[in-house]
């Protein structure tokens, strides 16, 4: 699970275009691993707050579990303002969640000199693809487990 850690949330001066005085982006240091090679832990999430209404089939939803903030991608909206999401590394769906557990939609990632966005075209494009998938990436990775494992035991 891509989680952010809460605890030392940065923002950026900018206010929304509405005038409110709530921050439109928040930036959260990731940790976790589920959701690379999109979100790398040790990195630094930009979340633009959203409704569940304005999420989008393929975006990366922040939201509050109980526990933690999650980073996941969303697989599923429904018109009553809930949302379900998936690791991009695993085939299990989250619980669903709603629009009063939800932070906002991850739109930037950086870690070190690397920065890219999350809610551009082509990563649109390739997070509505994963959405939409039939746990290809879960396999893939397994795969690359086992393969490592058996590196490691021929050495």
């Amino acid at each position: 699970m891509s989680a952010a850690d809460a605890s030392r949330p940065t923002t950026h001066a900018r206010a929304p275009a509405d005038g409110a005085r709530e921050p439109s982006v928040v930036v959260l240091t990731t940790e976790g691993g589920c959701m690379r090679p999109w979100i790398w832990p040790g990195g630094r999430l930009h979340v633009q707050r959203c409704t569940a209404e304005e999420l989008r089939l393929g975006d990366i939803a922040v939201w509050f579990n109980g526990h933690s903030l999650v980073s996941h991608r969303v697989v599923w909206t429904s018109s009553d303002r809930s949302f379900r999401t998936r690791p991009d590394l695993r085939a299990a769906v989250d619980a669903p969640a709603s629009d009063h557990e939800l932070l906002g939609r991850a739109v930037r990632f950086e870690r070190g000199r690397v920065s890219y966005r999350l809610d551009g075209r082509l990563a649109g494009a390739l997070g509505r693809c994963i959405a939409r998938g039939d746990g290809f990436l879960p396999r893939v990775a397994a795969a690359l487990a086992r393969a490592k494992r058996m590196l490691r035991a021929w050495r």
